[in-house]
């Protein structure tokens, strides 16, 4: 049965951005009713999303950044966001918190339990770095056994605006001043060079 929305409501009731939305119609995923330029329905009931018995998971390791909790709903937000726009139904997140490379990871745990025990189709990551601990490409090897899929999504979103990546590189040159006493010959040239380019950028 159809339920006819407008934008804003659509919007609203499916939780998806704008971008989103606008995606489906031009994809036709969903089913619209144009009355003009500005007047469109959406049929929120005629979505045409991917899902099969197979599952999607994502996994997302937060490490050694001032604030992870913020940091984590970003990067969730951005990957679901992503995958919603693209048709793509998530069934499980699996996620870890850690301030040091040896510290347990419950999430990761987690994930491999759930490819041992269940029909996963693909697992996507925000970058390969997520699972360095244990080795990329050992984990890719073990999912290729079981004929899973891994998806690296990290040069397909963005998770800071301009200007937030602006100030983190701006943090990044004030840690490195901290540590420039210590280089010299070649070191000390690659840490002006790398000091001047984060300025150029910064600055213009």
């Amino acid at each position: 049965m159809a339920y006819w929305l407008s934008s804003k409501d659509a919007r609203k009731y499916l939780d998806i951005s704008g971008t989103t939305l606008k995606n489906w119609k031009d994809t036709g995923k969903i089913r619209v009713k144009i009355f003009s330029p500005k007047k469109i329905m959406y049929d929120v009931e005629s979505l045409n999303l991917t899902r099969d018995n197979k599952r999607v998971v994502v996994y997302i390791r937060i490490w050694n950044k001032g604030d992870k909790d913020e940091f984590l709903k970003k990067e969730t937000f951005a990957i679901k966001e992503y995958l919603i726009s693209h048709g793509i139904i998530v069934d499980d997140l699996f996620y870890d918190l850690v301030d040091s490379p040896d510290e347990r990871k419950e999430g990761f745990e987690n994930l491999v339990q759930s490819i041992l025990e269940e029909d996963v189709k693909v697992v996507y990551l925000f970058s390969k770095e997520s699972i360095s601990f244990q080795g990329f490409d050992i984990f890719e090897t073990f999912c290729k056994k079981l004929s899973i899929d891994i998806e690296i999504l990290d040069k397909s979103i963005n998770l800071l605006n301009d200007d937030e990546q602006i100030d983190l590189l701006r943090n990044i040159d004030t840690n490195l001043e901290e540590y420039k006493s210590y280089f010299s010959g070649k070191f000390k040239e690659a840490f002006q060079e790398l000091h001047m380019k984060i300025k150029e950028i910064t600055e213009s």
